[in-house]
């Protein structure tokens, strides 16, 4: 294999490393049958459905294809929303279900209900009190904030500026941070605080 061969097999498994097969896909695809197959889970879920007639709706809305119904349950876990949202877990318990042929959907795991909990309690605070809240959790997050306002990564405003802050955020924070704390290893917790380190100073 030469050297360009190489280049292009790595890039394709980084691809994949990256958004395939992941419980939290970075990366997803669907067609206008697994998208409308997606939006009638969603407006289940906004309906509050968890019974038989739902996820039957669901089979008849795939035609009973299992990858229709596959493509659409991928999508429903697009960065881990379905471990974070009420509405988000509810439509992917209901698109499982129907992909498995059960009855109902499964029950949401106990973690699963103390991470939606925590980050509907989190999103209720304004903005200051969410950045005060995750460096109580979190206190490198202080030294991460003057190294950026120092001007450490250079110009946040830049592409690699912004990428320079993510890569530092990452082990502090969200779900590749491997904290076990219901917060801080969601991915809303991350968006918040790379959204607050990337503010202009005040």
């Amino acid at each position: 294999m030469n050297f360009p061969s190489l280049l292009v097999v790595l890039w394709i498994f980084r691809r994949a490393e990256k958004g395939t097969d992941r419980d939290r896909p970075e990366i997803v695809s669907t067609n206008a049958k697994s998208k409308a197959v997606l939006d009638c889970a969603k407006q289940l879920a906004d309906e509050g459905r968890e019974d038989q007639h739902a996820v039957a709706e669901l089979r008849a809305s795939a035609s009973n294809r299992r990858r229709t119904l596959r493509q659409a349950e991928r999508a429903s876990r697009f960065m881990g929303s379905h471990h974070e949202l009420s509405r988000a877990n509810l439509a992917n318990r209901l698109l499982k279900a129907a992909l498995a042929r059960e009855a109902v959907p499964s029950p949401p795991t106990v973690r699963d209900k103390a991470r939606i909990e925590a980050v509907e309690n989190f999103n209720r605070l304004a903005r200051d009190q969410q950045w005060a809240l995750l460096t109580q959790l979190q206190p490198a997050l202080v030294e991460l904030e003057s190294d950026v306002r120092a001007g450490r990564f250079g110009e946040i405003t830049t592409r690699d500026g912004r990428q320079e802050v993510m890569t530092q955020l990452r082990p502090l924070v969200g779900p590749s941070s491997g904290h076990d704390n219901q917060l801080l290893e969601t991915q809303r917790a991350l968006d918040i605080a790379n959204a607050y380190l990337l503010r202009p100073p005040s």
